[in-house]
C-alpha cells in the first residue's frame, strides 16, 4: 500500500466544517499507518488565493484547478450554505468531470452534492445531502436517487417511526432483509433475482439495505454465512 492523495475542492462560501472534518479524519488515520502509507491532503480551488468560508475563516487552496491535473486517489467537494442555490461554477464542473472522475473514488460532503449534480455526476446514483435541502436536490437532479427516508424522518422529527413505517417510506417490507438473508444462506439464486423477489427493486437497493443494517454486502454475507 502506498500513500494516497486526497483532493478537497473548496470555494467561496464553503463551510469550514466540511473541509476540516474530512481533513481531520484522514490526518487522524495517518497516525495509525506507517510513514510510507496514509493520506496526503490537498485543498483545490478555482484559484490559488484565500477564500472566505461561510463563518468568516479564510482558507487558501494548495492548488488551483489548472494546477491540479494529476490523478488523485479520492476527490471530494466540500459543501456550503449557499451552494444549493448558487449558479453552476463552470471551472469546478469541468475539473470534477475531468480530474475528479479519474480519481479512484469521488464524492461530496453535505451540500457539495449540488456541485456534483451540476457537473452531471449524480445521474442514476444513490446520493444524499443535508436533510434540509434533500428535496431541492431531488427536484434539481431528477435522475439522482436521493435519500428519501432520512429527509422524511428529519422533516417529521417529532413523530414516532417504528420499523414498519420506515419500511413503507423506503418502499420495502420490514421482512425483506430477513427473507433475502434466508435465500442467500440456503440457495444458489443469483443476487439480482433475490433482490427482485424480496421487493428491493434491484441489487443496488438490496446492497444499500444490507450495508445499513448488517454492515456487509449481500455477496459478502453469502460467502461467509451460506449453509454447507
Amino acid at each position: 500500500m502506498t500513500r494516497r492523495s486526497i483532493a478537497i475542492v473548496i470555494h467561496d462560501g464553503v463551510q469550514a466544517l466540511d473541509v476540516a472534518g474530512p481533513a481531520d479524519v484522514f490526518a487522524e488515520a495517518n497516525g495509525f499507518l506507517p510513514g510510507d502509507q496514509g493520506y496526503d491532503i490537498r485543498m483545490i480551488g478555482a484559484e490559488a488565493r484565500p477564500m472566505r468560508s461561510s463563518n468568516g475563516l479564510s482558507l487558501k487552496p494548495d492548488l488551483a484547478f489548472d494546477q491540479a491535473d494529476s490523478s488523485f486517489h479520492t476527490a471530494l467537494v466540500a459543501g456550503g450554505p449557499a451552494l444549493p442555490t448558487q449558479p453552476a461554477d463552470p471551472a469546478m464542473s469541468a475539473w470534477l468531470r475531468g480530474c475528479g472522475t479519474r480519481a479512484e473514488r469521488y464524492g461530496s460532503i453535505c451540500t457539495g452534492a449540488f456541485a456534483l449534480g451540476r457537473a452531471g455526476l449524480l445521474d442514476d446514483r444513490r446520493v444524499t445531502t443535508h436533510w434540509q435541502t434533500a428535496h431541492l436536490l431531488a427536484a434539481m437532479f431528477p435522475k439522482a436517487r436521493v435519500a428519501k427516508v432520512q429527509a422524511h424522518v428529519m422533516s417529521h422529527a417529532g413523530e414516532a417511526f417504528p420499523v414498519e413505517r420506515l419500511a413503507r417510506i423506503a418502499g420495502i417490507s420490514p421482512r425483506s432483509i430477513d427473507r433475502a438473508r434466508n435465500l442467500l444462506e440456503g440457495s444458489d439464486q443469483p443476487l439480482k433475482s433475490i433482490a427482485f423477489d424480496c421487493g428491493f427493486g434491484g441489487p443496488e437497493h438490496m446492497r444499500a439495505a444490507f450495508q445499513r443494517r448488517l454492515g456487509v454486502s449481500p455477496a459478502h454475507y453469502r460467502s461467509t454465512c451460506k449453509a454447507d
